[in-house]
């Protein structure tokens, strides 16, 4: 995958290069902001001398800030969610598999979810500290200090790319789009069936609406009220928390997309900026975004390379 990741890596360099937008042009109120700032506006430290620089979009030329020259990078990885949701997902016949030997060779159009402890060296520690691999945050409590390992559980849906002809009409159409509004509407037509897919349906509401006292009453004393808006003498928004819940989210979707979305961002990592620029600092990351502190001469005669 590593060599696909390049080879778009490359595509977006080539486009820099010859883009006649590569360089930030600034109405007057921002090069007076720029021309006034003391400190980096992505790390806050303090300019040093000759260390102040433009940061800008190299593709649309749009100003940003006066940064830090090292501090002058965002990596972003353009549409990452309708990327994965092209991909092969989970779809049905779910069923539980407990021999190892299975995932040594998967048939062909299965797939796999697996759960399993995973056994961290110190070597891979080392190797992965900047960016670790499957971070959680959490708090071990005491059984699970455990010198014996559990057993693996995994479970092997059938998988096709089932989805990737609506995605891939989606990324077309807003290749196409003239306007700011047409770009976000065919984004988001992409990034709202993700965010369906992993929604929290635990943390609804019911909502009312009433005109009447004796209704308003009538919720009020109900165990699951939850709080009260009064608009005027005669509306009242009563907010109750749901009684039962339905569980009818394709959550296994959800984490399918999310997984291929954090494959690609750990390859793009490891495998690209890693081996250009072996001693670069990642300051903070996103799903589909890292933010890099590189000392370089010069960035983008590094990726032409």
């Amino acid at each position: 995958m590593w060599k696909k990741i390049m080879s778009i890596f490359k595509k977006i360099t080539y486009n820099i290069k010859h883009n006649k937008k590569d360089k930030p042009i600034l109405n007057k109120y921002e090069e007076d902001e720029f021309q006034e700032a003391t400190e980096c506006y992505i790390c806050g430290k303090e300019f040093e001398e000759n260390n102040k620089v433009r940061e800008h979009d190299h593709l649309s030329g749009k100003y940003r800030g006066a940064a830090c020259q090292s501090c002058n990078t965002k990596e972003d990885a353009n549409n990452l969610y309708g990327w994965s949701m092209s991909k092969k997902l989970p779809t049905k016949d779910f069923k539980w598999e407990e021999d190892p030997d299975y995932y040594k060779k998967v048939p062909k159009g299965r797939g796999c979810l697996i759960k399993c402890d995973l056994k961290y060296t110190d070597k891979c520690k080392k190797k992965t500290i900047k960016y670790p691999l499957v971070p959680e945050k959490t708090r071990p409590k005491k059984e699970e200090l455990s010198n014996y390992q559990l057993n693996l559980l995994g479970n092997k849906p059938l998988e096709s790319d089932w989805l990737a002809k609506y995605i891939n009409f989606n990324t077309e159409q807003r290749t196409k789009s003239k306007s700011d509004f047409e770009k976000d509407l065919w984004k988001l037509m992409n990034n709202s069936f993700y965010g369906k897919t992993l929604e929290d349906i635990r943390g609804r509401s019911e909502i009312k609406l009433l005109t009447d006292r004796e209704e308003v009453k009538k919720y009020i004393k109900k165990p699951n009220f939850k709080d009260s808006t009064i608009f005027n003498d005669n509306f009242v928004a009563i907010e109750n928390n749901v009684t039962s819940v339905k569980f009818n989210k394709p959550i296994y979707l959800g984490q399918a997309i999310l997984d291929y979305s954090k494959q690609l961002m750990y390859d793009f990592y490891y495998n690209v900026v890693n081996k250009l620029w072996k001693k670069n600092e990642l300051i903070a990351s996103d799903t589909d975004s890292i933010f890099l502190n590189i000392k370089t001469e010069d960035i983008y005669e590094d990726m032409k390379k």
